[in-house]
């Protein structure tokens, strides 16, 4: 299978449905799975499209902060600033699971790149399954617990 369509719909898509999750619990909200999931292959749809293209390396995290920060405001009808911010957490907490897990393969493992196919989607699933651990953590405590003070 070719590595770029291996690393679309097994690392990128989910990767992209863990961090939708993660946005729209910061703002508490609950939408239906099947929708998060369409919404992440659409997401995943555009990134990759700019990752493929010859356009600067950067420019997929702009891509990728705007779609969420649409995708939260049309899911949720807040206002674009708390859309935006929300995104900005999910955004951070992704960076941050992504830095720590390829810190950890690196010394483990030593340098995966992306042209090695399974081995670079299996790396990334750490931080995937760290994402849905963040949006759960934040839904059932974090958020109670701010929202009670």
């Amino acid at each position: 299978m070719n590595a770029v369509l291996l690393n679309i719909i097994f690392q990128g898509w989910p990767e992209e449905v863990a961090l939708i999750f993660t946005a729209l619990a910061v703002l508490g909200v609950t939408s239906p799975l099947k929708r998060i999931v369409w919404y992440g292959l659409i997401l995943t749809l555009v990134i990759w499209s700019i990752r493929i293209l010859s356009i600067p390396f950067g420019m997929h995290l702009l891509a990728t902060i705007l779609g969420l920060a649409l995708i939260v405001y049309k899911e949720t009808k807040v206002s674009v600033g708390v859309s935006f911010f929300a995104t900005f957490i999910a955004t951070f907490l992704l960076i941050c699971s992504e830095t720590l897990v390829h810190l950890v393969i690196q010394k483990l493992f030593g340098n995966i790149g992306m042209p090695q196919g399974w081995s670079w989607v299996i790396a990334g699933w750490p931080q995937i399954l760290m994402m849905i651990g963040w949006g759960l953590i934040i839904k059932k405590f974090i958020r109670p617990f701010v929202l009670s003070k």
